[in-house]
């Protein structure tokens, strides 16, 4: 898996600060250790209602964006399906 431990620790902390009790669940190009690149993509598993689900979504990428912004190189943009 292509992400620092310190990167995976910001998940996992900004995981359970927004949801709580949640599994947060890496896939696409970053679990291949073989490829080069490529945003982060995670589903969360929590049992929230969807207005619930979409404050705490907001609440996990405010905690975690002034972190990826100071590591992230200015010509790479942050993608995120909110």
């Amino acid at each position: 898996m292509r992400v620092s431990p310190y990167l995976k620790e910001q998940f996992l902390k900004a995981g359970k600060e927004a949801f709580g009790k949640c599994e947060l669940i890496l896939f696409g190009s970053r679990v291949d250790d073989d490829k080069a690149g490529g945003d982060f993509d995670i589903a969360i598993d929590c049992n929230m209602k969807k207005e619930e689900f979409n404050k705490a979504k907001v609440k996990f990428f405010k905690y975690l964006l002034p972190d990826l912004c100071d590591k992230t190189p200015k010509n790479q943009f942050l993608k995120t399906a909110l």
